[in-house]
């Protein structure tokens, strides 16, 4: 169990990395941080390989 220091000290440097659009920082951070977390990949974001392309319409009203 990690002491709440530990915790606060975690969670602003997942906050910064991710204001920061720093993947790979967030990526390590999770990877060091004493959480029994094992991943058993590469880590990918489902949401972002899932969606659809934004479709465009070949008529879109603008001229």
């Amino acid at each position: 169990m990690m002491a709440r220091d530990d915790v606060e000290s975690l969670l602003k440097k997942l906050s910064l990395a991710s204001q920061n659009f720093d993947c790979a920082r967030i990526a390590d951070l999770i990877r060091e941080a004493p959480t029994g977390y094992a991943p058993n990949g590469e880590m990918a974001d489902l949401v972002w390989c899932h969606s659809a392309p934004l479709e465009e319409s070949s008529d879109s009203g603008v001229r």
